[in-house]
């Protein structure tokens, strides 16, 4: 009863936001990408992606990672023997359907949930996944409120506070002092642009402009007609990969020339596949880069490449270490005691990562934020 009257209240809260709807059916899929029904033996990880819907493309990098470490983990002989297998449930990006999966999954014997995606989704659910000691290991929530929810719930993203002060001091250091800062208008977006405003004023710096856009937005040409007029040297922008594939196709063709900076959720192969040579230099404050010099960086990206044609981008790293840490955490407590399991993660103070051990302090990765740049037409490290 308490989860259903959880989810009433939840779903209550974000009705203005986001409708209802879709298959919230689960997919099961083996760890080679096929789908079976579990055996009694096997352990099962759920995971909420955005399947369907305008994030769908993140959704497809979630799904690959995912299988793709624990076709790894199970070859290695599983959990004493025992597979880890894992259902997809498809959230279609939105809170309210984020809802109506999580009540789904609460009642599955699960003991962790890679995912959701987004912040907006993952604040829609974590206080129920609390209650009932379920580990929501979200992809790629930013929010600064999302960890602060409970100890179940951890994020494999650095939170909007620290990314907006280390890009700040980035470009500060780098000399540029005119920026025009563009973000979707959604609560991370918001809270992105106020961390940004704060910092970089801080420093002295001048915020030329700033203007929210929404998600299905695709007439930037006002705007960028005000930046290319009035002599901003940054264009920054947190947006997701459709839309800043449209903030460089209009500003290049307006005649912007300046530097163009988004955050890491927008670092998707479809940029440079649509944008071409119009997206040479842009920048990413990012928590993935292929080239990033540790070996277990190159194994990942040698092995993701294998498995599916094409080299990994930020989510791709971001789920499949997501599932690391779970399986990390199964190995030492087991997979009996999911309230123990969640508390582990959130606060584990060594987690064997690809880029080396770090820690996890209240549900946050500490974790170095390279900056990746395209490059002749890939992903790479700039600094």
């Amino acid at each position: 009863m308490k989860k259903i009257l959880a989810a009433i209240l939840i779903a209550a809260m974000i009705l203005s936001l986001a409708a209802c709807g879709g298959n919230s059916t689960p997919s099961t899929t083996k760890a080679d990408g096929t789908t079976q029904a579990a055996s009694k033996d096997d352990i099962k990880l759920a995971s909420i992606a955005p399947i369907t819907g305008n994030l769908a493309q993140h959704g497809v990098s979630i799904q690959n990672a995912v299988n793709l470490r624990l076709k790894q983990y199970n070859e290695a002989g599983g959990y004493q023997g025992r597979k880890v297998v894992v259902d997809f449930y498809d959230d279609q990006g939105t809170a309210a359907e984020a809802v109506n999966v999580a009540n789904k999954i609460v009642d599955g014997n699960y003991i962790a949930c890679v995912g959701p995606y987004t912040s907006a989704c993952g604040l829609a659910i974590g206080s129920l996944f609390g209650e009932e000691n379920i580990t929501l290991y979200a992809v790629s929530a930013s929010h600064e409120d999302f960890a602060k929810q409970n100890d179940m719930c951890t994020t494999q993203c650095a939170p909007q506070s620290r990314s907006r002060e280390f890009e700040c001091d980035w470009l500060w250091d780098e000399g540029y002092r005119k920026v025009a800062y563009l973000y979707l208008n959604d609560d991370t977006g918001n809270a992105a642009q106020n961390w940004f405003s704060k910092f970089w004023t801080a420093k002295g710096g001048e915020l030329v402009l700033s203007e929210s856009f929404l998600a299905d937005q695709k007439d930037f040409s006002a705007v960028m007609t005000k930046i290319v007029s009035s002599g901003v040297e940054v264009i920054s922008s947190y947006a997701n990969y459709a839309s800043a594939i449209t903030i460089i196709q209009q500003a290049r063709d307006l005649g912007y020339k300046g530097l163009i900076v988004f955050g890491g959720n927008a670092q998707q192969q479809e940029v440079i596949d649509v944008c071409g040579e119009a997206a040479e230099g842009v920048k990413f404050i990012s928590q993935f880069s292929n080239d990033y010099p540790t070996e277990g960086v190159k194994a990942f990206v040698e092995s993701y490449e294998k498995e599916y044609g094409r080299k990994p981008t930020q989510v791709d790293y971001q789920a499949y270490e997501a599932t690391n840490h779970i399986l990390q955490v199964l190995d030492e407590l087991g997979p009996d005691d999911t309230k123990a399991i969640g508390e582990k993660i959130h606060n584990n103070p060594k987690s064997h990562s690809l880029y080396g051990d770090y820690p996890y302090v209240n549900g946050v990765p500490q974790f170095p934020l390279p900056i990746v740049q395209i490059k002749d037409g890939v992903y790479c490290t700039y600094k």
